[in-house]
């Protein structure tokens, strides 16, 4: 009586949205037990993963690996419900129900570019990897409202009868991307390696390193060790878009 408690709970992962209650059980207050409030819609948690190089197998499809980083022990624990499809799966894309899109090594993302940049506008993530099925051209002219800077050509990091690829350099811990890894991981970065890339067009690059900075040039995020690019981000309305030059 005459007090304040305070009592906190974690709704679900996914929620609908609409009307929510809260009741406090308590035998003195029958009359004035309950509030409704309104409650968001909670928990777009779905990734699309348009694998533009399916192979034989799943474990010779350009996604293979990438779905199992996203989702390492199950939907269940980790949050995140990868949904591989064609790109004519992009038709059933949902603000509402999907997150991020991972466009991998697509080679005509033309028809649903108009749905993409509507889908990032609204604050989605999109993730665009290079690949052999990539053409410059084509993605310059018909995604050229959500790429980072244009692309030029695809090149060898190396020379043809290199046994090791080019190495990563490692992320800077202060960006929220890489936060996670501040403590342990990090260093696995350097031990990625690359190549072949996709060459980009110049760019001012976005001062200081705050994901959530709405200055809409670009930043380089990641970079090989011979100073090419590596992951670029810019942001697009309220959403964010992630050019990866080389494949997943």
């Amino acid at each position: 009586a005459e007090g304040v408690a305070q009592e906190t709970f974690t709704v679900p992962r996914a929620v609908p949205g609409g009307v929510a209650s809260v009741r406090v059980h308590d035998t003195d207050l029958l009359l004035d037990d309950t509030r409704w409030f309104h409650l968001p819609r909670v928990g777009a948690s779905k990734v699309m993963v348009v694998d533009g190089d399916p192979g034989p197998t799943p474990f010779k499809s350009e996604v293979f690996f990438l779905e199992r980083a996203l989702s390492p022990w199950g939907a269940q624990r980790s949050g995140v419900l990868p949904q591989i499809v064609s790109p004519a799966g992009l038709r059933e894309l949902d603000a509402a129900e999907h997150r991020v899109v991972f466009l991998a090594n697509v080679a005509d993302p033309g028809p649903y570019a108009g749905q993409l940049v509507e889908f990032v506008r609204q604050g989605g993530g999109l993730v665009i990897a290079m690949g052999g099925n990539v053409t410059p051209r084509r993605y310059n002219t018909q995604l050229q409202e959500l790429l980072p800077t244009g692309l030029r050509e695809r090149v060898s990091l190396v020379a043809f009868e290199a046994s090791e690829g080019v190495r990563l350099e490692l992320p800077d811990p202060d960006h929220p991307l890489f936060a996670p890894f501040t403590n342990s991981g990090r260093g696995s970065f350097g031990r990625i390696q690359g190549f072949q890339a996709m060459t980009v067009e110049p760019y001012e690059e976005r001062g200081g390193t705050s994901g959530l900075d709405e200055d809409p040039r670009p930043a380089t995020l990641l970079s090989w060790s011979d100073g090419n690019p590596a992951l670029i981000e810019r942001r697009v309305g309220q959403g964010r878009v992630l050019l990866w030059t080389s494949t997943l």
